[in-house]
C-alpha cells in the first residue's frame, strides 16, 4: 500500500475526533505542506537537543512527516471520489448499452427454450417485468442463475453459448459497482471532506508547536530561527529568506 497510506491509517485515530471549530482552510497544496514538514523535520532534528531543553516534547518532530502524509492521503481520497465520477459514469453508460442487447438476446433464447417448461417460463416472465437500471443489474444476475439450472433446455439451440451467461454475470458485477460509485452516498463524500479538514488541523497543530518553541529557543539567533521559517509563499512563486517571514507567512499559509 505504501508509506503514506500506512501513515494515514496510523494517524487517523488521532485526528478523527478533531472538532469543526478548529477547522482552517489550507492555502497551499498538500504537496507543499509535505515539503514544508520534511524541511521542518530536518531542521528540528538538527537542533533537537536545544528544543528539548527549551521545553518541547521532541517526539512531535518524528510525526511531522507522517501527519503530512496523512493529510495528503485524505486530500487524495476526497479528490479521487469526485474526479472518478465522470469517467465511471461514461463507462457505466457504455456497459449498460451492451447489457441491454445481451439481455434481449438471452430473453429470446429463454422464451424458446422454456416454451414447454411451465416453471422456468413463469420465472422468466417475472424477471422480464422490471425496466429500470436496478432491474437491468438484477436481471444480469437472475437470468444466468435461472438458465444454469436448466442448461439442457438450451441444447438444441446452436447459437446459444454458455459464455453468454458468464458475460452476463461479469456485467452484473461491473454495473453494480459503477452504479454505486457514480451515486455515492452524500454521507460518504461528507465523511471524506471531514477527514481532510481534520487531517489538516492535525498537521498544522504540530508544525506550529515546533515553530513556537523554536522562536523561544533561538530568539537571539536569527540565522538559526530563519531556518525554521516556512520556505514558500502559497502560490509557490518565490522563496522567502527574511527573518520576518515567520509571523507573516504563518498567518497567511496556515502553518
Amino acid at each position: 500500500m505504501g508509506q503514506p497510506h500506512e501513515d494515514y491509517q496510523k494517524e487517523l485515530p488521532k485526528f478523527v475526533r478533531i472538532s469543526a471549530e478548529l477547522f482552517e482552510k489550507p492555502v497551499a497544496s498538500a504537496t507543499k505542506y509535505l515539503t514544508d514538514a520534511t524541511m521542518l523535520t530536518a531542521v528540528a532534528n538538527e537542533y533537537r537537543n536545544q528544543l528539548e531543553e527549551e521545553g518541547l516534547d521532541v517526539t512531535i518532530i518524528d510525526f511531522l512527516i507522517p501527519r503530512a502524509n496523512a493529510y495528503a492521503v485524505a486530500v487524495s481520497n476526497h479528490d479521487m471520489m469526485i474526479s472518478d465520477i465522470p469517467a465511471k459514469r461514461e463507462l457505466y453508460a457504455s456497459k449498460k448499452e451492451g447489457s441491454f442487447e445481451l439481455r434481449r438476446e438471452l430473453f429470446r433464447f429463454g422464451d424458446a427454450a422454456f416454451e414447454n417448461l411451465a416453471g422456468p417460463r413463469e420465472q422468466l416472465k417475472v424477471i422480464k417485468k422490471g425496466t429500470g437500471p436496478h432491474d437491468l443489474v438484477a436481471d444480469l444476475l437472475d437470468i444466468p442463475t435461472l438458465f444454469n439450472q436448466h442448461l439442457t433446455a438450451f441444447t438444441p439451440y446452436k447459437r446459444f453459448d454458455k459464455s453468454m451467461l458468464d458475460q452476463s454475470l461479469a456485467l452484473h458485477r461491473d454495473l453494480k459497482e459503477l452504479y454505486a460509485a457514480i451515486n455515492c452516498p452524500k454521507e460518504k463524500l461528507d465523511e471524506l471532506t471531514l477527514r481532510e479538514k481534520q487531517a489538516f488541523v492535525h498537521l498544522i497543530t504540530a508544525t506550529r508547536e515546533v515553530r513556537k518553541w523554536a522562536k523561544l529557543a533561538f530568539a537571539t539567533q536569527p540565522d538559526i530561527l530563519e531556518r525554521f521559517n516556512v520556505t514558500y509563499i502559497h502560490n509557490g512563486s518565490k522563496k522567502r529568506s527574511s527573518t520576518a517571514v515567520t509571523e507573516t507567512t504563518e498567518s497567511s499559509i496556515g502553518i
